[in-house]
Protein backbone atom coordinates (compact mmCIF):
# COMPACT_ATOMS: atom_id res chain seq x y z
CA UNK A 1 0.00 0.00 0.00
CA UNK A 2 1.33 3.11 -1.27
CA UNK A 3 2.39 5.60 1.94
CA UNK A 4 0.96 9.21 2.39
CA UNK A 5 3.23 11.72 3.11
CA UNK A 6 0.99 13.19 6.25
CA UNK A 7 2.29 11.21 9.38
CA UNK A 8 1.31 11.60 12.88
CA UNK A 9 4.15 13.72 15.07
CA UNK A 10 5.49 13.57 18.65
CA UNK A 11 3.68 15.95 20.91
CA UNK A 12 6.39 18.81 21.28
CA UNK A 13 4.09 20.38 24.53
CA UNK A 14 5.44 18.52 28.09
CA UNK A 15 4.62 18.93 30.99
CA UNK A 16 6.65 17.81 34.36
CA UNK A 17 5.54 15.65 37.12
CA UNK A 18 4.22 15.18 39.70
CA UNK A 19 0.71 15.23 38.45
CA UNK A 20 -1.60 14.12 40.63
CA UNK A 21 -3.60 11.05 38.63
CA UNK A 22 -7.11 9.92 38.87
CA UNK A 23 -7.42 6.72 40.24
CA UNK A 24 -7.98 3.57 37.27
CA UNK A 25 -8.73 -0.03 38.69
CA UNK A 26 -7.22 -3.41 37.32
CA UNK A 27 -10.06 -5.06 36.41
CA UNK A 28 -11.21 -8.84 36.22
CA UNK A 29 -12.59 -8.85 33.15
CA UNK A 30 -12.62 -7.04 29.83
CA UNK A 31 -13.81 -8.17 26.53
CA UNK A 32 -10.92 -7.99 23.38
CA UNK A 33 -12.45 -8.27 20.31
CA UNK A 34 -10.50 -8.29 16.73
CA UNK A 35 -11.52 -6.00 14.40
CA UNK A 36 -8.99 -6.51 11.70
CA UNK A 37 -6.28 -9.34 12.41
CA UNK A 38 -2.95 -8.89 13.61
CA UNK A 39 -4.37 -4.76 13.10
CA UNK A 40 -6.70 -3.42 14.82
CA UNK A 41 -8.25 -4.77 18.84
CA UNK A 42 -10.69 -3.05 21.12
CA UNK A 43 -11.07 -3.68 25.01
CA UNK A 44 -14.35 -2.96 26.15
CA UNK A 45 -15.39 -1.55 29.48
CA UNK A 46 -11.33 -0.72 29.59
CA UNK A 47 -12.06 2.27 32.16
CA UNK A 48 -15.51 2.51 33.69
CA UNK A 49 -18.09 5.35 33.93
CA UNK A 50 -16.60 7.20 37.03
CA UNK A 51 -12.69 6.39 35.49
CA UNK A 52 -14.11 8.00 32.68
CA UNK A 53 -15.27 10.88 34.32
CA UNK A 54 -12.78 11.44 36.62
CA UNK A 55 -10.16 11.63 33.42
CA UNK A 56 -12.26 14.43 32.00
CA UNK A 57 -12.70 16.22 34.54
CA UNK A 58 -8.35 16.22 34.85
CA UNK A 59 -8.43 17.02 31.17
CA UNK A 60 -10.48 19.87 31.58
CA UNK A 61 -8.45 21.43 34.50
CA UNK A 62 -5.04 21.64 32.39
CA UNK A 63 -3.89 24.22 30.49
CA UNK A 64 -4.43 22.43 27.03
CA UNK A 65 -3.32 23.61 23.62
CA UNK A 66 -5.00 24.28 20.16
CA UNK A 67 -2.94 21.94 17.56
CA UNK A 68 -0.67 24.11 15.54
CA UNK A 69 -0.86 24.63 11.55
CA UNK A 70 0.93 20.97 10.25
CA UNK A 71 3.80 21.23 8.74
CA UNK A 72 5.12 19.87 5.42
CA UNK A 73 4.31 15.84 5.57
CA UNK A 74 1.89 16.42 8.67
CA UNK A 75 -1.60 15.86 8.83
CA UNK A 76 -3.67 18.21 9.47
CA UNK A 77 -5.43 18.66 12.90
CA UNK A 78 -7.65 20.81 14.95
CA UNK A 79 -7.62 19.33 18.23
CA UNK A 80 -6.70 20.85 21.94
CA UNK A 81 -4.23 18.61 23.48
CA UNK A 82 -1.57 18.15 26.50
CA UNK A 83 1.33 15.73 26.71
CA UNK A 84 2.23 14.66 30.33
CA UNK A 85 5.65 12.29 31.13
CA UNK A 86 4.72 9.98 33.32
CA UNK A 87 6.21 6.66 34.18
CA UNK A 88 4.37 5.64 37.20
CA UNK A 89 0.74 6.57 35.16
CA UNK A 90 2.51 3.92 31.94
CA UNK A 91 2.81 1.54 34.31
CA UNK A 92 -0.87 1.37 35.86
CA UNK A 93 -2.04 1.94 32.04
CA UNK A 94 0.26 -1.31 31.32
CA UNK A 95 -0.78 -3.66 34.64
CA UNK A 96 -4.48 -3.01 33.41
CA UNK A 97 -4.05 -3.76 30.13
CA UNK A 98 -1.22 -6.48 29.95
CA UNK A 99 -3.48 -9.68 31.78
CA UNK A 100 -5.56 -9.18 28.97
CA UNK A 101 -3.34 -9.37 25.74
CA UNK A 102 -3.17 -12.67 24.22
CA UNK A 103 -0.05 -14.61 24.57
CA UNK A 104 1.35 -14.26 21.17
CA UNK A 105 0.37 -10.71 20.71
CA UNK A 106 1.70 -9.73 17.27
CA UNK A 107 4.97 -7.92 16.96
CA UNK A 108 6.17 -6.64 13.34
CA UNK A 109 10.28 -7.29 14.18
CA UNK A 110 9.41 -11.49 13.28
CA UNK A 111 13.13 -11.88 12.89
CA UNK A 112 14.42 -11.21 16.29
CA UNK A 113 15.31 -14.21 18.36
CA UNK A 114 14.40 -13.80 21.05
CA UNK A 115 10.99 -12.84 19.65
CA UNK A 116 9.74 -9.17 20.65
CA UNK A 117 7.15 -8.91 23.76
CA UNK A 118 5.09 -5.88 25.15
CA UNK A 119 7.19 -4.40 28.38
CA UNK A 120 5.54 -1.05 28.91
CA UNK A 121 3.12 1.46 28.13
CA UNK A 122 4.67 5.01 26.47
CA UNK A 123 5.01 7.02 29.04
CA UNK A 124 4.68 9.98 26.93
CA UNK A 125 0.93 10.44 27.71
CA UNK A 126 -0.98 12.63 25.43
CA UNK A 127 -4.76 13.88 26.16
CA UNK A 128 -6.83 14.84 23.33
CA UNK A 129 -10.10 17.38 23.21
CA UNK A 130 -11.88 17.30 20.09
CA UNK A 131 -15.28 19.85 20.13
CA UNK A 132 -17.70 20.17 17.05
CA UNK A 133 -15.86 21.19 14.19
CA UNK A 134 -12.94 19.32 14.93
CA UNK A 135 -11.11 16.25 13.45
CA UNK A 136 -7.97 14.54 12.58
CA UNK A 137 -7.06 14.09 8.98
CA UNK A 138 -5.28 11.17 6.93
CA UNK A 139 -2.36 10.16 8.76
CA UNK A 140 0.25 6.88 9.90
CA UNK A 141 1.59 6.66 13.09
CA UNK A 142 5.39 6.56 13.26
CA UNK A 143 7.53 4.01 15.50
CA UNK A 144 9.31 5.62 17.99
CA UNK A 145 11.83 4.76 20.49
CA UNK A 146 11.02 4.13 24.40
CA UNK A 147 12.76 4.18 27.42
CA UNK A 148 15.57 1.63 28.18
CA UNK A 149 14.93 -0.94 30.89
CA UNK A 150 17.12 -2.94 33.01
CA UNK A 151 17.25 -6.85 32.96
CA UNK A 152 15.72 -8.85 36.09
CA UNK A 153 18.60 -9.61 38.17
CA UNK A 154 17.42 -13.37 38.15
CA UNK A 155 17.71 -13.30 34.43
CA UNK A 156 21.53 -11.96 34.79
CA UNK A 157 22.11 -14.29 37.51
CA UNK A 158 21.07 -17.50 35.38
CA UNK A 159 23.44 -16.44 32.63
CA UNK A 160 26.60 -16.13 35.10
CA UNK A 161 29.27 -18.89 35.12
CA UNK A 162 29.05 -20.82 38.13
CA UNK A 163 31.41 -19.41 41.13
CA UNK A 164 34.36 -22.16 41.40
CA UNK A 165 36.59 -21.80 44.63
CA UNK A 166 39.05 -24.54 45.69
CA UNK A 167 41.81 -27.23 45.39
CA UNK A 168 42.72 -28.26 41.96
CA UNK A 169 40.04 -30.78 41.19
CA UNK A 170 37.54 -30.00 43.78
CA UNK A 171 34.11 -30.37 42.99
CA UNK A 172 32.03 -27.02 44.12
CA UNK A 173 27.65 -27.56 44.26
CA UNK A 174 26.36 -23.83 43.89
CA UNK A 175 22.49 -23.08 43.19
CA UNK A 176 20.80 -21.22 40.83
CA UNK A 177 17.79 -20.68 40.29
CA UNK A 178 16.52 -23.08 42.47
CA UNK A 179 18.73 -26.26 41.09
CA UNK A 180 22.04 -27.39 42.08
CA UNK A 181 24.32 -27.54 39.45
CA UNK A 182 27.95 -29.23 39.89
CA UNK A 183 31.48 -27.67 38.71
CA UNK A 184 34.69 -28.83 38.67
CA UNK A 185 37.62 -26.12 39.26
CA UNK A 186 40.77 -26.52 36.24
CA UNK A 187 43.58 -26.45 38.74
CA UNK A 188 43.39 -23.07 40.59
CA UNK A 189 42.43 -21.94 44.04
CA UNK A 190 40.39 -19.06 42.16
CA UNK A 191 38.96 -16.02 42.68
CA UNK A 192 35.73 -15.57 42.19
CA UNK A 193 34.67 -14.41 38.43
CA UNK A 194 33.12 -10.69 38.57
CA UNK A 195 29.07 -10.14 38.06
CA UNK A 196 28.37 -8.77 34.57
CA UNK A 197 27.55 -4.87 35.38
CA UNK A 198 23.90 -4.37 34.58
CA UNK A 199 22.11 -4.42 31.36
CA UNK A 200 19.50 -2.69 30.16
CA UNK A 201 17.52 -3.38 26.51
CA UNK A 202 15.73 -1.11 23.98
CA UNK A 203 12.49 -0.61 23.66
CA UNK A 204 10.09 0.82 20.92
CA UNK A 205 6.97 1.14 19.87
CA UNK A 206 4.38 -0.97 17.87
CA UNK A 207 0.91 -0.39 18.61
CA UNK A 208 -0.89 2.53 19.15
CA UNK A 209 -3.18 3.10 22.43
CA UNK A 210 -6.32 5.22 22.27
CA UNK A 211 -8.83 5.20 25.49
CA UNK A 212 -11.91 7.06 24.37
CA UNK A 213 -13.00 8.70 27.67
CA UNK A 214 -16.46 10.12 26.14
CA UNK A 215 -18.28 8.11 23.58
CA UNK A 216 -21.63 7.67 21.84
CA UNK A 217 -23.29 7.32 24.87
CA UNK A 218 -22.30 11.14 26.03
CA UNK A 219 -24.24 12.24 22.58
CA UNK A 220 -21.42 12.35 20.61
CA UNK A 221 -21.85 11.96 16.65
CA UNK A 222 -19.31 11.61 14.21
CA UNK A 223 -15.41 11.35 16.05
CA UNK A 224 -14.97 7.79 14.86
CA UNK A 225 -11.51 6.57 14.18
CA UNK A 226 -11.61 5.34 10.29
CA UNK A 227 -9.08 2.83 8.95
CA UNK A 228 -8.52 2.32 5.23
CA UNK A 229 -7.48 -1.44 3.95
CA UNK A 230 -6.22 -1.16 0.49
CA UNK A 231 -7.38 -4.23 -1.59
CA UNK A 232 -6.95 -6.09 -4.41
CA UNK A 233 -4.47 -5.19 -7.35
CA UNK A 234 -4.88 -3.32 -10.54
CA UNK A 235 -8.16 -2.18 -11.80
CA UNK A 236 -9.81 -4.70 -8.78
CA UNK A 237 -8.50 -2.36 -6.46
CA UNK A 238 -10.22 -0.87 -3.71
CA UNK A 239 -10.52 0.27 -0.72
CA UNK A 240 -12.58 -0.82 2.87
CA UNK A 241 -13.42 1.23 5.72
CA UNK A 242 -13.32 -0.26 8.64
CA UNK A 243 -14.84 1.80 11.67
CA UNK A 244 -14.81 0.44 14.76
CA UNK A 245 -17.76 2.20 17.01
CA UNK A 246 -16.80 5.30 19.62
CA UNK A 247 -17.57 4.09 22.68
CA UNK A 248 -16.65 5.24 26.11
CA UNK A 249 -13.94 3.33 28.21
CA UNK A 250 -12.75 1.86 25.10
CA UNK A 251 -9.15 1.07 24.58
CA UNK A 252 -8.36 1.09 20.91
CA UNK A 253 -5.09 -0.38 19.67
CA UNK A 254 -3.86 -0.39 16.60
CA UNK A 255 -0.57 -1.41 14.57
CA UNK A 256 1.54 1.70 13.74
CA UNK A 257 5.14 2.34 12.61
CA UNK A 258 5.38 0.33 8.86
CA UNK A 259 2.44 -1.83 9.62
CA UNK A 260 0.37 1.59 9.76
CA UNK A 261 -2.94 1.55 7.79
CA UNK A 262 -4.05 4.79 6.69
CA UNK A 263 -6.44 6.09 9.07
CA UNK A 264 -8.42 9.66 10.29
CA UNK A 265 -10.42 11.16 13.29
CA UNK A 266 -13.51 11.93 11.43
CA UNK A 267 -14.98 15.64 12.01
CA UNK A 268 -17.03 15.49 15.60
CA UNK A 269 -20.41 16.63 14.43
CA UNK A 270 -21.37 17.13 17.90
CA UNK A 271 -20.66 17.01 21.24
CA UNK A 272 -16.92 16.34 22.96
CA UNK A 273 -14.33 13.75 22.58
CA UNK A 274 -12.59 13.23 24.73
CA UNK A 275 -9.28 10.70 24.09
CA UNK A 276 -6.17 9.40 26.03
CA UNK A 277 -3.16 7.99 24.02
CA UNK A 278 -0.22 6.65 24.86
CA UNK A 279 2.23 3.30 22.70
CA UNK A 280 2.05 -0.60 23.32
CA UNK A 281 5.96 -0.52 24.08
CA UNK A 282 7.89 -4.21 22.40
CA UNK A 283 11.46 -5.00 24.25
CA UNK A 284 13.29 -8.69 23.78
CA UNK A 285 12.97 -9.97 27.36
CA UNK A 286 13.77 -13.54 27.66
Amino acid sequence: MPKSPATSKKVSTSRPEPISWPQIARKAQIDATVIEPEQIMVFENFLTQSECASLVQFVDSLDLELTPPPKRGEATRVNQRASIQSEPFATTLFDLLSPHLPPDFPSFQKHLVPAPKPVLCNPNIRLYKYTQGQFFGPHYDDSVPGPSIPVKQEQEQAQMAVVVSGDTSASTSTTVKGKTVTSRSQGTRGKPKSAPQPRAIPTWSEWTILIYLTGQEDGITGGETVFYMDEGIGKNRTRREIVPPLTRGTALLHRHGKECLLHEGRLVERGTKYVLRSDLLFGQIA
